[in-house]
């Protein structure tokens, strides 16, 4: 071999070990951030897993003890210990997740394609024009249905059953979120639904749930006082559902079990703040790009950079680096604008059945409310209202280079423009009000998490859901509201219930099927 062919071997071999050091150390960099935004390691697009960056390391002890320290009120007489809050339920398990399910999820890149949807929902959304807002632009071939009970829309669409989605939400036989529930009611339990959406069932990577929370705390101050009861918990939320749907659950999913407490925690999927409002000078119909990021914390059309950045954690942190260049993370200028108040309402004297469309919450909110107290009452069980949290304030200021709070100033400045801050606050807070006075008005108990549950960017993902630690928080400030009823009940020999005698509800758990987009929609 010559001297120039030995030189050129000697190149290429220098060349490749440049590109294969060039390579391993970008590997090395994008394993590091996967590990450090969140994601998993091995997956081919990105997928959060929930790292510190997101969840505020809620599961090491360090985190916990913070929270912990955050929380600690008096004891309630020692009826609650706050050093309970670091107690952690049961791991769930999970299943193989079926690769059809990621299959599906990976092609039209949402979780929801694997739900099975109320066929009579589908239709009726069709019949209505706005059945691509359903699918998203999507249009796949198939889709998986059922039948909602009684000819009925409601409730939108229930969770596969008995499977673990790529999400890692893992379901019981019935579709719910958490671990198996016999029908029939052991004797000495008591047994608690939650019902909501998606801040009840909470982010499918989580570990654990609110209501897996709350029921590892019950059965904790159960022991400790020696009441010889068993606390269930049963997590019947699904996100986007609105009141019909959870009246629909609690109606037909739940009271054949026999719940003994239905604690309900919504206040977003219906609320639209503009309808409210009176804006006293032009504005935009959406917020200047340059001023507010997109919901994924970026400008829009981010181009190739955009793309790399839905399978590379590299591209993702450099296109969210970029994008934010010059974003103030103060609340953006906004039109005069004034809130609009019903001649019904009187702020100083709610009455629930006089609001005036205010909010729609007379024909969105307050009838369904009243259906699931009556079923409550219909099967013996007993309702329990709480207030429901948000994320804003007056004058907040938030740093858009953290990932979350990129999230949430795009959240609070999209989905809400252009209300200000200041009329989002006294908004929520209204609502808050409103759900009290109709707990009083119907003789229902009523929880007020959002006045114990702390106002602090850390603890939220976006307005309304909460971050691990955040979840944690808002579990406990449940428990701690829960408690006393729950000792008033038992005092009073209300529970735990004895059997009834009367044959069971018959559960109602709908066969799901395999229908075509096509035959569903007419073509």
């Amino acid at each position: 071999m010559g001297t120039r062919e030995k030189k050129a071997v000697q190149w290429r071999r220098r060349l490749l070990a440049v590109l294969l050091s060039s390579f391993l150390g970008f590997l090395v960099v994008e394993i590091g951030l996967r590990l450090i935004d969140g994601y998993a390691v091995f997956a081919f697009r990105l997928e959060e897993t929930g790292a510190p960056d997101v969840e505020e390391e809620a599961s090491s002890s360090e985190g916990k003890a913070r929270a912990a320290a955050l929380i600690a009120r008096a004891e309630q007489g020692g009826i609650v210990k706050p050093g309970w809050f670091v107690l952690d339920p049961p791991p769930l398990g999970s299943f193989p997740v079926d690769p059809r399910y990621r299959e599906r999820r990976d092609r039209f890149r949402r979780e929801q394609i694997n739900y099975a949807i109320n066929l009579g929902y589908l239709q009726q959304r069709s019949r209505e024009g706005d059945i691509d807002v359903i699918l998203r632009g999507s249009r796949p071939e198939t889709l998986f249905v059922f039948d909602g009970p009684d000819g009925s829309p409601h409730p939108a669409f229930r969770y596969p059953v008995s499977v673990t989605l790529p999400s890692g939400l893992t379901t019981n036989d019935q579709g719910w979120r958490g671990p198996q529930v016999s029908q029939k009611k052991p004797p000495g339990v008591v047994r608690i639904a939650c019902v909501g959406a998606s801040t009840t069932v909470c982010s499918h990577h989580f570990p654990h749930s609110y209501p897996e929370l709350l029921q590892g705390w019950l059965n904790v101050w159960a022991n400790r006082r020696e009441i010889p009861v068993r606390f269930e918990v049963i997590n019947a939320g699904r996100e986007g559902l609105r009141p019909a749907d959870t009246a629909a659950i609690v109606k037909y999913e739940l009271a054949p079990f026999e719940p003994d407490y239905i604690v309900y925690y919504e206040g977003a999927n219906h609320f639209r703040p503009q309808q409210q409002m009176r804006f006293l000078e032009d504005y935009s119909e959406k917020p200047p790009a340059d001023l507010v990021p997109s919901r994924r914390g970026t400008r829009e059309g981010g181009g190739m950079l955009e793309d790399l950045a839905e399978y590379l954690a590299v591209a993702r942190r450099i296109h969210l680096l970029t994008a934010l260049r010059g974003m103030s993370g103060q609340e953006p200028q906004k039109p005069r604008q004034e809130i609009i108040f019903p001649d019904e309402l009187d702020e100083q004297s709610l009455d629930p059945d006089r609001l005036g469309g205010f909010l729609r919450l007379d024909k969105d909110v307050i009838p369904e409310l009243d259906r699931i107290r009556d079923e409550a009452r219909e099967i013996g069980a007993r309702m329990v209202m709480t207030s429901f949290c948000w994320m804003v304030q007056d004058g907040l200021e938030l740093n858009l280079s953290v990932r979350r709070h990129a999230f949430l100033f795009a959240d609070l400045n999209r989905l809400a423009w252009p209300v200000s801050y200041a009329n989002l606050r006294r908004l929520v807070d209204l609502q808050n009000r409103i759900f009290a006075a109709w707990s009083v008005e119907r003789g229902v108990a009523f929880i007020d998490v959002a006045s114990a549950m702390p106002v602090h960017e850390d603890l939220f993902l976006d307005s309304v859901h909460t971050t691990l630690l955040g979840t944690r928080i808002r579990a406990w400030c449940v428990f701690e509201g829960l408690v006393p009823v729950l000792i008033r009940d038992l005092e009073a020999g209300r529970i735990p219930r004895r059997a009834s005698g009367q044959p069971p509800r018959t559960a109602w758990n709908p066969t799901v099927r395999e229908m075509k987009l096509a035959d569903i929609i007419g073509g």
